[in-house]
């Protein structure tokens, strides 16, 4: 069981983008791709119709 699986997002990723979900533990992704039936979590984000990009921004950025 993973703390976090964010389903149904628009997930992009270098290689293109897909629906697919994203598990994270301990503030980590730790999977990516058609999870929701492997994997079990404590909480979970329904992102359909929503973009993701996991690793998209640094832990500090600044918005002009």
């Amino acid at each position: 069981m993973v703390e976090l699986m964010i389903k149904d997002a628009n997930v992009v990723t270098e290689e293109g983008a897909f629906r697919g979900d994203v598990a994270v533990e301990a503030g980590k992704i730790v999977a990516i791709g058609d999870l929701s039936s492997a994997m079990k979590a404590e909480t979970v984000v329904d992102a359909k119709g929503l973009y993701l990009l996991p690793g998209g921004l640094a832990p500090h950025f600044q918005v002009r």
